[in-house]
């Protein structure tokens, strides 16, 4: 795995589980699914046009919709 998209994913799994690791199931969703997420968000377009916002939120929108509970509901919402 390279380096970058290690960096980048435990950068983003440290601040999910940060700010809701005190919701067990989530925290372990967020552990489990962040590398298939992120990848079915296309982690890559939004390293090469951080500075867009739009690019930002659309990242935003469809890893987070990724992250979900057992029944498929997100964890997380924009």
């Amino acid at each position: 795995m390279e380096l970058e998209k290690i960096v980048f994913q435990k950068t983003l799994e440290y601040k999910l589980i940060e700010k809701f690791g005190e919701d067990k199931p989530c925290a372990e969703a967020v552990k489990n699914l962040t590398p298939t997420c992120m990848d079915a968000a296309d982690w890559k377009s939004l390293m090469k046009n951080q500075d867009d916002e739009a690019e930002q939120l659309r990242f935003m929108k469809a890893f987070y919709s990724c992250v979900v509970d057992s029944d498929g509901n997100p964890y997380f919402e924009i």
